[in-house]
Protein backbone atom coordinates (compact mmCIF):
# COMPACT_ATOMS: atom_id res chain seq x y z
CA UNK A 1 0.00 0.00 0.00
CA UNK A 2 1.19 3.30 -0.77
CA UNK A 3 1.66 6.05 1.80
CA UNK A 4 0.63 9.87 1.72
CA UNK A 5 1.21 12.33 3.92
CA UNK A 6 -0.93 15.18 4.74
CA UNK A 7 -0.55 18.44 7.32
CA UNK A 8 -2.73 19.93 9.26
CA UNK A 9 -2.53 22.45 11.86
CA UNK A 10 1.59 22.22 11.04
CA UNK A 11 1.15 18.15 11.73
CA UNK A 12 2.05 16.19 9.08
CA UNK A 13 0.34 12.11 9.26
CA UNK A 14 0.77 9.76 7.21
CA UNK A 15 -2.04 8.39 5.64
CA UNK A 16 -2.77 4.82 4.14
CA UNK A 17 -4.01 5.19 0.54
CA UNK A 18 -6.10 2.52 -1.14
CA UNK A 19 -8.19 3.38 -4.74
CA UNK A 20 -9.03 6.28 -2.17
CA UNK A 21 -8.04 8.05 0.87
CA UNK A 22 -9.31 5.90 3.43
CA UNK A 23 -10.09 8.03 7.12
CA UNK A 24 -8.36 7.55 10.06
CA UNK A 25 -11.20 5.28 11.34
CA UNK A 26 -11.63 3.19 8.89
CA UNK A 27 -8.36 2.59 8.26
CA UNK A 28 -7.81 1.35 12.60
CA UNK A 29 -11.15 -0.61 11.93
CA UNK A 30 -9.50 -2.53 8.93
CA UNK A 31 -6.68 -2.97 10.94
CA UNK A 32 -8.09 -4.08 13.81
CA UNK A 33 -10.43 -6.76 10.89
CA UNK A 34 -7.70 -7.90 9.07
CA UNK A 35 -4.95 -8.51 12.01
CA UNK A 36 -2.62 -5.79 11.61
CA UNK A 37 0.22 -5.79 13.98
CA UNK A 38 -0.37 -4.05 17.68
CA UNK A 39 2.05 -1.08 16.79
CA UNK A 40 0.13 -0.06 14.04
CA UNK A 41 -3.25 -0.22 15.69
CA UNK A 42 -1.58 1.78 18.22
CA UNK A 43 -0.26 4.39 15.70
CA UNK A 44 -3.92 4.53 14.15
CA UNK A 45 -5.58 4.86 17.12
CA UNK A 46 -3.12 7.98 18.08
CA UNK A 47 -3.72 9.06 14.81
CA UNK A 48 -7.50 9.14 15.28
CA UNK A 49 -7.42 10.55 18.71
CA UNK A 50 -5.11 13.33 17.55
CA UNK A 51 -7.84 13.91 14.55
CA UNK A 52 -10.58 14.14 17.09
CA UNK A 53 -8.70 16.60 19.28
CA UNK A 54 -8.61 18.36 16.63
CA UNK A 55 -11.85 18.51 15.59
CA UNK A 56 -12.61 18.95 18.80
CA UNK A 57 -10.26 22.39 19.17
CA UNK A 58 -12.33 22.99 15.91
CA UNK A 59 -15.21 23.34 16.88
CA UNK A 60 -14.50 25.74 20.15
CA UNK A 61 -12.73 28.16 18.32
CA UNK A 62 -14.81 27.93 15.56
CA UNK A 63 -16.06 31.10 17.38
CA UNK A 64 -13.29 33.50 18.18
CA UNK A 65 -13.01 35.42 21.49
CA UNK A 66 -14.30 38.66 19.35
CA UNK A 67 -16.54 37.25 17.79
CA UNK A 68 -18.23 36.11 21.24
CA UNK A 69 -17.90 39.75 22.73
CA UNK A 70 -19.24 40.86 19.65
CA UNK A 71 -22.33 38.80 20.21
CA UNK A 72 -22.28 39.37 24.15
CA UNK A 73 -22.17 43.43 23.14
CA UNK A 74 -24.89 43.52 21.19
CA UNK A 75 -27.05 41.42 22.96
CA UNK A 76 -26.31 43.84 26.03
CA UNK A 77 -27.50 46.77 23.42
CA UNK A 78 -30.67 44.70 22.51
CA UNK A 79 -31.55 44.89 25.76
CA UNK A 80 -31.11 47.95 26.41
CA UNK A 81 -32.73 49.11 23.13
CA UNK A 82 -35.37 46.89 24.25
CA UNK A 83 -35.99 48.20 27.81
CA UNK A 84 -35.31 51.68 26.97
CA UNK A 85 -38.11 51.89 24.40
CA UNK A 86 -40.69 50.03 26.46
CA UNK A 87 -40.07 52.93 29.25
CA UNK A 88 -40.32 55.51 26.75
CA UNK A 89 -43.11 54.04 24.89
CA UNK A 90 -41.52 54.19 21.24
CA UNK A 91 -40.97 57.90 21.36
CA UNK A 92 -37.87 57.03 19.08
CA UNK A 93 -39.58 56.04 16.45
CA UNK A 94 -43.24 57.59 16.91
CA UNK A 95 -42.52 61.15 18.52
CA UNK A 96 -44.71 62.94 20.25
CA UNK A 97 -43.61 66.19 18.73
CA UNK A 98 -44.65 68.58 21.71
CA UNK A 99 -42.08 70.91 21.37
CA UNK A 100 -40.08 69.42 18.26
CA UNK A 101 -42.15 68.66 14.66
CA UNK A 102 -39.60 66.99 13.38
CA UNK A 103 -39.84 63.19 12.28
CA UNK A 104 -38.12 60.32 13.48
CA UNK A 105 -35.33 60.11 11.30
CA UNK A 106 -34.37 63.95 11.86
CA UNK A 107 -34.91 63.80 16.00
CA UNK A 108 -32.89 60.42 15.79
CA UNK A 109 -29.62 62.42 13.80
CA UNK A 110 -30.23 65.11 16.26
CA UNK A 111 -30.15 62.67 19.36
CA UNK A 112 -26.89 61.20 17.51
CA UNK A 113 -25.73 64.80 17.05
CA UNK A 114 -25.99 65.53 20.80
CA UNK A 115 -24.30 62.47 21.98
CA UNK A 116 -21.55 63.03 19.90
CA UNK A 117 -21.08 66.51 21.10
CA UNK A 118 -20.46 64.17 24.73
CA UNK A 119 -18.07 62.76 23.15
CA UNK A 120 -16.40 65.22 21.71
CA UNK A 121 -16.59 66.95 24.72
CA UNK A 122 -15.25 64.85 27.66
CA UNK A 123 -13.63 62.24 25.53
CA UNK A 124 -14.07 58.29 25.65
CA UNK A 125 -13.81 57.15 29.42
CA UNK A 126 -15.79 55.38 31.98
CA UNK A 127 -18.50 58.00 32.71
CA UNK A 128 -19.38 58.04 28.74
CA UNK A 129 -19.24 54.53 27.97
CA UNK A 130 -23.26 54.65 28.06
CA UNK A 131 -23.22 57.29 25.34
CA UNK A 132 -21.45 54.60 22.93
CA UNK A 133 -24.34 52.31 23.83
CA UNK A 134 -26.68 55.43 23.55
CA UNK A 135 -25.33 56.07 19.89
CA UNK A 136 -24.93 52.39 18.69
CA UNK A 137 -28.70 52.29 19.76
CA UNK A 138 -29.57 55.41 18.51
CA UNK A 139 -28.18 54.09 14.61
CA UNK A 140 -29.79 50.90 15.09
CA UNK A 141 -33.14 52.65 16.04
CA UNK A 142 -32.75 55.15 12.70
CA UNK A 143 -32.22 52.10 10.18
CA UNK A 144 -35.36 51.35 11.24
CA UNK A 145 -37.00 54.43 10.70
CA UNK A 146 -35.41 54.83 7.73
CA UNK A 147 -36.80 51.73 6.29
CA UNK A 148 -39.92 52.64 7.84
CA UNK A 149 -39.89 56.43 5.89
CA UNK A 150 -38.88 54.81 2.40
Amino acid sequence: MEEITLTTGGVTTPYLKLNKVKSIRQQLLDAKTFGADKLEIQRLQQLLDEEEAYRINEIFDEESDSEFQIKEVTNQLQELLIKKNRAYGNSALEPLNIFSHQNAVDSLCARLDDKLSRIKNKGLNDKTEDTLFDLAGYLILLIIAKNEQD
